[in-house]
């Protein structure tokens, strides 16, 4: 009984250290509302995630703020930008 309960704890742990990350930044950069201020989507951040909100690119009127980490992920397969306009929050997009 013993082996089965530190079996099922080990896997337990196992799967919580390799919890995937980047579905939460989709589900986070998802439920924000589009017009959701740039302030208020800065203190949304959640600690997994890394936004370089220091160096935005610039798209015409547009300012593309680059996510550069997400825990758990070493190397994102794609680029991942969160999209303002007017300091006002319009999507997430990606590229590869």
């Amino acid at each position: 009984m013993l082996k089965k309960i530190l079996f099922v704890f080990a896997i337990s742990a196992a799967m919580v250290a390799c919890r995937n990350y980047y579905f939460d930044v989709i589900e986070w950069t998802t439920i924000i509302h589009v017009g959701m201020p740039l302030d208020s989507m800065k203190m949304s951040q959640p600690s997994f995630v890394t936004v370089d909100w220091e160096h935005p690119d610039t798209v015409g009127a547009e300012l593309h703020y680059k996510i550069t980490a997400i825990k758990n992920k070493p190397e994102l397969q794609e680029q991942m930008y969160l999209s303002f306009a007017e300091n006002k929050y319009l999507g997430r997009f990606s590229k590869k």
